[in-house]
């Protein structure tokens, strides 16, 4: 018989002829498989005989939550399901929609693009009704099922299920049943979250390993968190060569150079290393604050490389000025003593080859009226600060391993008055949310305190600064396999900035060679004029 389209009041008065069959009690149906086969049947004949058929197009649409070994059984399993479903009703099947290892519950976040497209399909008059293995396979958010009860409503569409049956949403009673199950359906998923998000916590508190990735630096093993010993001999590089001056962009720079990889084999980059070195986990705390596994590192020590992370004295101006990855004196550290602009990174070819120079470039803003050899300008900083150190018994090695533990013990009561500033600043906010205080109140207790926490962190930083190299110094100054990074941060302890003058005119920038002199003796002529230059033209600005 040809299949033909039938509006939805014929779709409403044939269901009421069959209310004798939906009055069976649901649970019945759904434990036996018989004779729900049986009714399918006979609302499939009864349409058939009495003219009153639908077209007879369906859309199928599977889901599962959880599908942790990627098989797609479940899903599987339902789909044959609604195909037999169809087949016993005589529907023709025009797409099956699969989600595999996607949540539909209200605490659920998952887009459900098959979902959106089986109701496209629905809206657009293609179907007459969709199949599933159970309501809670659509979805267990009850704003949802509203959807599809105004499909119901407005395109006459048909919901039929293999477990749950079929209920007629053009009815009160129907959608009375449909919002109740999705009711129970959105709880139960609910309830089910709480439990697992209580077995976790549970198995946290304890020092369980409770699921997911684990951190970086540690591996699973019977339940537990263990550290793993690769894993941790990087971490504890990382934090070692950050607290001696380096950074982490030359960190992951060398690693890249030496072939070292993360845990999924990919290249290291700073926003993957800075998280890691800030993780609690490494102290061998849960997120609940307690230590219930084996720490990498110490709290001071996991309280200086915090602190060197927030530190703006670390943070580099990469342009315009001196690209910091590459040169020790970037980041702004050295200016134009003309307009007072920051120099700029260039390549000069001579006859004496190809050398890397600054200058104050008119393309980033600068006055164009000076450059300068870099590689001499280097060597007359760091010999300026080498004076520097040895003339100051600030960095007497006796004074400097004292120093050390008392600045310490100075950082860990500062983190802990700063903590608990940053509270009462907390505190003030919530008061002032739940109207005990007015806005200009709020406003100045917390402008105090953000003054003092202000204060704390430039303790902090003096500190950090003098404790930096404390270890470098005892042992010895080498700067010789330093990083450019470590050499600026370095600087940066002791310059508050560098400023360079033009070319001196009382000094010959060439010096042609004599008859009788050598080439060695042209160069160290040569060479003394230039540092003569660098003295006239540097002025090198110590912090105070």
């Amino acid at each position: 018989m040809e299949s033909r389209w039938v509006p939805g009041s014929t779709v409403r008065a044939m269901n009421h002829d069959l209310t004798t069959l939906e009055g069976l009690p649901q649970g019945l149906q759904d434990r036996t498989g018989k004779l729900r086969s049986f009714v399918d049947t006979l609302r499939f004949t009864y349409r058939l005989l009495t003219g009153d058929i639908m077209q007879g197009r369906a859309v199928i649409y599977a889901r599962i939550s959880s599908d942790r070994e990627g098989r797609e059984l479940g899903v599987d399993r339902q789909v044959e399901d609604c195909r037999e479903l169809a087949a016993r009703l005589g529907l023709t099947v025009i797409e099956t929609l699969v989600e595999n290892d996607t949540g539909a519950s209200t605490k659920s976040r998952s887009a459900r693009p098959k979902y959106e497209q089986m109701l496209t399909i629905a809206r657009s008059g293609a179907i007459d009704t969709i199949l599933a293995y159970s309501n809670s396979r659509l979805t267990r958010r009850p704003r949802e099922n509203e959807d599809l009860i105004e499909l119901a409503e407005q395109r006459g569409i048909r919901i039929t299920t293999v477990a749950s049956g079929e209920y007629d949403l053009n009815r009160a009673d129907g959608r009375a049943i449909a919002r109740t199950l999705a009711a129970w359906d959105a709880a139960e998923a609910e309830r089910t979250a709480e439990r697992v998000k209580r077995a976790s916590e549970d198995r946290e508190r304890r020092g369980m390993y409770h699921g997911g990735t684990p951190p970086y630096g540690y591996e699973a093993k019977a339940g537990m968190l263990v550290p793993n010993a690769r894993e941790v001999e990087r971490i504890r590089e990382a934090v070692d060569r950050l607290l001696h001056g380096d950074t982490a962009s030359g960190v992951v720079k060398d690693w890249r150079l030496r072939g070292i990889t993360t845990r999924k084999g990919k290249i290291w980059r700073v926003t993957g290393l800075r998280p890691i070195l800030r993780n609690p986990a490494i102290l061998g705390k849960n997120k609940f604050g307690d230590v219930k596994w084996e720490p990498i590192i110490d709290q001071p020590t996991f309280d200086r490389l915090d602190r060197l992370f927030s530190d703006p004295s670390r943070w580099t101006t990469i342009s315009p000025g001196v690209k910091g990855g590459r040169y020790s004196l970037g980041g702004g550290l050295v200016r134009c003593g003309e307009c007072g602009h920051t120099l700029t990174s260039y390549r000069r070819g001579s006859a004496r080859g190809d050398r890397a120079g600054l200058r104050c470039a008119t393309h980033t803003g600068g006055c164009g009226k000076l450059s300068i050899d870099y590689e001499r300008l280097e060597t007359y900083v760091f010999s300026f600060i080498d004076d520097l150190i040895a003339k100051s018994t600030r960095w007497d090695q006796q004074q400097t391993a004292q120093r050390s533990a008392t600045s310490g013990d100075a950082l860990v009561e500062i983190n802990e008055t700063r903590a608990g500033l940053t509270e009462k600043r907390r505190r003030v906010v919530d008061l002032h949310v739940d109207g005990l205080i007015g806005k200009d109140e709020a406003r100045e207790r917390t402008g105090a305190l953000d003054r003092e926490i202000e204060l704390l962190d430039q303790r902090t930083s003096k500190l950090l600064g003098a404790t930096m190299f404390d270890v470098e110094i005892t042992a010895g100054l080498d700067m010789t396999d330093w990083t450019a990074e470590r050499k600026r941060n370095f600087a940066k302890l002791f310059l508050e900035r560098i400023v360079i003058s033009t070319w001196p005119t009382d000094v010959p920038k060439g010096v042609p060679k004599r008859r009788e002199e050598t080439s060695e003796e042209h160069l160290r002529r040569f060479e003394e004029g230039q540092l003569e230059a660098l003295k006239k033209r540097v002025q090198i600005v110590p912090k105070s």
